[in-house]
């Protein structure tokens, strides 16, 4: 997951390419911009998503966690056409947390 990009330097685009040339799928599609909202949040002791929920920060961290999930279930699903095994325990719960974690958030 990149950070602290800023668009407005050529090296922010450099190193991004040579990141994902590296990397390859590895590497996330969201892109996390620098943001002041960002940096002030934990001197308020909060979160990003809890400080500022509105803010560019806030949005790209929340389109981090929705693409952590999708490539989580993606994975999942590709593991249960590799086997027609029951799943982990450790998978069970994992998977728990990724259909509650959407709601809790919404909650708070």
């Amino acid at each position: 997951l990149m950070t602290m990009a800023d668009f407005r330097t050529n090296l922010t685009q450099q190193v991004i390419e040579e990141v994902r040339n590296y990397f390859g799928e590895k590497v996330f599609n969201t892109v996390i911009t620098r943001s002041v909202k960002i940096s002030e949040a934990p001197s308020f002791g909060k979160p990003i998503v809890l400080y500022d929920p509105a803010s560019k920060g806030a949005r790209a961290y929340e389109d981090a966690a929705a693409e952590v999930i999708l490539r989580f279930q993606l994975a999942r699903r590709a593991s249960e056409a590799q086997s027609d095994m029951k799943p982990a325990p450790t998978q069970v719960i994992a998977e728990n947390v990724v259909t509650e974690a959407p709601q809790i958030v919404e909650n708070h």
